[in-house]
């Protein structure tokens, strides 16, 4: 355990309590947290141990803010008891089917407890939110995700000029690229300010803050290195807003930016992984390479299998760990349709659908689509739902949608009655 870990752990379990007096401070501090402090995979050991992150505290101290608000309120606790069900249900069943195959409480086990947890956190905080108005000033986001790109593009110039030491091989042989929660918020921030621009009155000063904050973002996710985010930003960009001529050119126009910057990038470093892997041979190789760890799992499934998977804690053999000195089995591959399959079957569909929806739950329709080819592409070739980083792009999605939730929200067809969110920070242009 190291000090880093625990000076974390004690800033996101203070963020959780800041919720008695303002959650919309606590909110902003737990996404400042996320944005500002390096969380890529380089600096892991430094904000988990034993498959605890640090950020886990916020929630551990946000659950009995929300008892304690929803008590003084007098609100039924009901609904906290319906739509944590989900979670436990799932956990309980496919733990039976775990240990009736002679299965261990081991470490595999425990993390493929990880997406559970991130759709229980997810809904301790929504449910939060529910205790006030959740109003946020754009200018107050913008100048978070701003910070953030600022400090990932810090931490990628000094990562790939070497500054920053890495023991891992991986990483040192891939030391021009970084990402983090910043890379998957900025692509979610551009989707949605793309998508509702047309709707949206500020000044000219506000408008170049924008302008700037998005050029950060477009730099943060080149400077990411994963084609897929770039594709799956492209392809959102041209799906999201409404469709005209002028919508239609500046999207090429963002795509055109992110493609042509992105491949630029790699041929100035010189980055192999991207030069030699754009021919249609190599593509599929590469591919072939990913996926294959699945291959054995699912030819080995049987007539149940296919409909329930092979249960929690299935795990595959990744043979290509062993010269970085990491285990090679594995919980998950790089990729989350694949992953759930193998240990879920067809019902993995439902678990699929839970984290699209918590991606895109307060969406309009300028930006749900939009949200949803991000999220689909990035499920293409990662196991998104177990990355620690995937829970505070959902809050941001939830956070910053909300701005522009013009009218009041009724409910979550729950009958929750989640309050109307009502900012100044963006008005509706009429006529």
């Amino acid at each position: 355990m190291t000090l880093s870990f625990l000076f974390l752990s004690v800033a996101y379990f203070a963020a959780g309590l800041t919720a008695l007096t303002s959650f919309l401070s606590s909110a902003c501090a737990y996404l400042l947290l996320w944005l500002v402090i390096p969380s890529g995979f380089v600096f892991f050991e430094h904000l988990s141990y034993s498959g605890i992150h640090a950020s886990d505290f916020y929630f551990l101290a946000l659950f009995p803010v929300y008892i304690l608000l929803t008590l003084r309120k007098h609100f039924s606790l009901e609904v906290l008891s319906s739509l944590c069900v989900f979670c436990i249900m799932l956990c309980c069943v496919y733990s039976i089917v775990y240990f009736l195959n002679d299965g261990s409480l081991d470490k595999y086990y425990l993390k493929d407890l990880r997406p559970f947890l991130h759709i229980l956190f997810f809904i301790i905080f929504i449910l939060s939110s529910s205790t006030c108005k959740l109003c946020i000033q754009s200018s107050t986001i913008t100048m978070i995700v701003a910070a953030g790109c600022l400090s990932n593009i810090i931490v990628f110039t000094l990562v790939t000029l070497g500054y920053v030491g890495v023991d891992d091989l991986y990483y040192s042989a891939n030391a021009y690229r970084y990402f983090d929660a910043t890379s998957y918020i900025s692509a979610i921030y551009l989707i949605i300010t793309y998508g509702n621009w047309n709707y949206c009155k500020i000044s000219p000063l506000q408008k170049a803050v924008v302008h700037v904050t998005a050029v950060l973002c477009i730099l943060t996710v080149v400077a990411s290195g994963m084609r897929i985010l770039v594709i799956g930003l492209s392809a959102a960009v041209l799906f999201s807003g409404e469709l005209n001529i002028q919508r239609a050119l500046s999207s090429l126009f963002i795509v055109t930016v992110l493609i042509v910057g992105f491949l630029f990038t790699s041929y100035a470093l010189q980055i192999e992984r991207i030069t030699d892997y754009l021919s249609l041979s190599r593509i599929i190789e590469q591919i072939v390479v990913r996926f294959g760890p699945a291959l054995n799992p699912i030819s080995s499934m049987g007539a149940n299998e296919v409909f329930v998977g092979q249960g929690i804690a299935t795990t595959f053999e990744i043979p290509w760990f062993a010269y970085r000195g990491l285990d090679t089995v594995h919980n998950t591959i790089d990729s989350t349709y694949l992953t759930f399959f193998v240990k879920y079957g067809i019902a993995s569909i439902g678990v699929i659908y839970t984290f699209v929806h918590m991606f895109t739950v307060n969406a309009n329709k300028n930006t749900r689509t939009g949200l949803i080819v991000l999220i689909s592409a990035l499920f293409l070739t990662t196991s998104f739902p177990y990355q620690h980083f995937s829970l505070p792009a959902i809050i941001f999605s939830y956070v910053y949608n909300s701005i522009f939730t013009i009218s009041k929200r009724k409910g979550w067809r729950t009958g929750t009655g989640f309050p109307a969110v009502l900012c100044r920070g963006f008005r509706k242009v009429s006529g």
